[in-house]
């Protein structure tokens, strides 16, 4: 099963569970030294929180109550670009407004915060055919840009298809893990309706919303996750590409997804379907779910007036997780966690980190390699 390191036969052989953009990251990270095998229940890579999002390339703007996530975007940013600058798109202008009412942050503590970490900003009158100047009592223009997402999607296979030490499963479901007398990790996994197992040294989870099927089995302790539905509508209008936030609260985005006349929209409060924190950790499992679109468009357009004349051309639904009770920072920082047995999870939710992350998880398989390769000597 899988490939073979051709210039260390004593590499590990490592699992990551979860082809996002975090599990296709930290495998082509491990990859460059030892061999993996990644594991991804959809046909395709990249096909839930990637696919289902805003596209932001975050800078910090939108995190005015977590100097946390601010910081951790900031710092990854150097690490992202390095691999993946095409697929970012800036010809186009960035916007934040702040309402006159119902923000859960001031005018002023917003500038304050921009301020403090060094983000640019320049003070203007709402532009014509963004934000609805009547409602806002602020805008900035600010330096944030998006990324493309077929194009990060096809950076990213082919950085993992020019390993020779990677080896991608696609239609392949991680369904039970044991742990050996000898320390291995014994995957079950179900691919084309077949059954088979596989050993590793060490096993990344990077399933995201699914963070706690992993540690189930295990009885490892259980991660705090609040759970999001989330639909997201994909519009065409005929207005040149831009970026529209409403801060801070239960209001409305609009991005351009680099595509023609093609912006994503959603709305902070109508598009989420549910939101909890279950005993289990997990999804609830959902049946037959009645779109929300027209109503997010309608609620969107208050703000985006502009929307009023946009077709609805999809819609996207995806299960999101974050932290559980951070509503006081809305905090969106990574978690990464060590459930011990050389068994790793990793919660996040800004693709930006992908890549930082992705070479702390390296540095922790090598380290883990070279404690036992001086072990044997």
């Amino acid at each position: 099963m899988g490939k073979k390191v051709t210039d260390n036969r004593n590499a590990l052989r490592v699992a990551v569970i979860g082809g996002g953009t975090f599990g296709t990251s930290i495998a082509a990270e491990i990859g460059k030294d030892h061999e993996v095998i990644l594991f991804e229940k959809n046909s395709e890579l990249l096909q839930e929180g990637t696919f289902v999002n805003c596209f932001r390339h975050h800078r910090g703007y939108h995190y005015p109550r977590s100097n946390e996530t601010v910081l951790e975007v900031q710092q990854a940013t150097v690490a992202f670009e390095e691999l993946y600058l095409e697929s970012i798109v800036d010809n186009y202008k960035t916007y934040y407004a702040l309402v006159n009412e119902g923000s859960y942050t001031t005018q002023a503590d917003y500038l304050k915060f921009c301020d403090k970490h060094g983000l640019p900003y320049k003070i203007v009158d709402v532009p014509k055919d963004t934000f609805d100047s009547q409602k806002m009592a602020l805008c900035i223009e600010v330096e944030e840009p998006s990324y493309h997402y077929e194009t990060l999607k096809a950076l990213i296979e082919k950085r993992l298809t020019s390993s020779k030490n990677i080896e991608v499963l696609l239609n392949a479901k991680v369904i039970d893990m044991v742990i050996t007398s000898d320390g291995k990790k014994r995957l079950t996994f179900e691919k084309n309706s077949n059954q088979k197992v596989d050993e590793f040294d060490v096993v990344i989870n990077a399933t995201y919303a699914n963070i706690n099927q992993f540690s189930a089995p295990l009885n490892f302790p259980l991660h705090p996750v609040r759970i999001d539905l989330v639909e997201e509508i994909i519009v065409q209008a005929e207005r040149p590409p831009v970026s529209l936030t409403v801060i801070d609260g239960p209001f409305t985005t609009v991005i351009t997804t680099g595509n023609p006349n093609e912006f994503v929209a959603v709305h902070a409060k109508v598009s989420i379907f549910d939101r909890y924190v279950s005993e289990d950790g997990l999804p609830r499992k959902t049946g037959k779910i009645l779109s929300r679109a027209k109503e997010t468009l309608a609620a969107c357009a208050q703000d985006v007036p502009f929307l009023n004349k946009a077709k609805i051309t999809s819609t996207r639904i995806v299960h999101r997780a974050v932290r559980a009770n951070r509503e006081d920072d809305d905090t969106r920082a990574s978690d990464v966690i060590s459930h011990g047995h050389n068994c790793y999870s990793v919660l996040s939710g800004k693709i930006i980190t992908c890549v930082s992350i992705g070479r702390h998880f390296r540095k922790v398989v090598n380290d883990f390699y070279d404690q036992q390769t001086a072990s044997t000597k």
